[in-house]
């Protein structure tokens, strides 16, 4: 009698693993449950049937998935005389609904001119330079604050602000605002305002010659000016 070889053997192993497996499998009146050894192992290895459906995701559509990621350095600048400011919101990033980010630089001497934020707060983290902020809340009140690198500032919706640098170093800032539809590019300024009120009414309001507000046509944003020395700048805090 021929002896049986060892491939023979382990084929009619396999097999007799496949029949238990089936009939296990077709005694079960519910939801298949897989036990340790079902399905066998290596080559010898057997489909067994799908469990129930708890999550299903077809990886194909992969690139149908939303980014949770986006460079805020790789947007477009808003650049103007003193500086500029790069922005993410729900239209570079969809997915972040409620939080826009902003990168913004200020030269020597820029500054963000007073303005307001209607739909969302404002944190702030200082990368490096200085800068003094100016805060004005709704009841008139107002608070003037130096920062430096590490630095954190928050202001809260509807309190008017502006930003501006101290000495002769440039000072860039990272800004989190609590609504990812705000625009920082959007917001509404000191200077829209004025430019869109009669001299003669702010004259009559601020008490000072209408000459006084020759400024610019339509928003400044951040405006280019004098440096302003870090001693002047302890002097108004």
């Amino acid at each position: 009698m021929d002896s049986i070889s060892r491939r023979q053997m382990l084929a009619v192993t396999a097999a007799g693993g496949l029949l238990t497996t089936t009939t296990v499998v077709n005694a079960q009146s519910g939801p298949f449950q897989s036990r340790p050894g079902d399905g066998g192992g290596a080559r010898a290895a057997t489909e067994l049937p799908p469990g129930d459906k708890v999550a299903y995701h077809d990886p194909k559509e992969v690139a149908d998935m939303p980014d949770f990621r986006v460079s805020l350095d790789g947007n477009r600048p808003k650049v103007t005389s003193g500086g500029w400011a790069k922005e993410a919101t729900v239209h570079q990033f969809p997915i972040s609904e409620g939080i826009a980010g902003v990168h913004m630089f200020l030269d020597p001497g820029g500054s963000r001119e007073l303005h307001w934020h209607a739909i969302a707060a404002e944190w702030a983290y200082v990368i490096d330079g200085r800068c003094q902020t100016v805060v004005l809340d709704p009841s008139g009140a107002s608070e003037i604050n130096r920062y430096g690198p590490g630095d954190l500032w928050f202001f809260p919706k509807g309190h008017g602000h502006s930003i501006q640098t101290i000495g002769d170093k440039p000072c860039h800032f990272i800004l989190a605002f609590d609504n990812g539809a705000f625009s920082e590019h959007g917001t509404f300024s000191i200077t829209d305002w004025i430019d869109v009120t009669p001299k003669d009414m702010l004259a009559l309001s601020f008490g000072v010659p209408k000459d006084v507000f020759a400024f610019p046509k339509g928003e400044t944003y951040i405006q280019a000016g004098p440096v302003l020395p870090a001693s002047a700048a302890s002097a108004l805090a």
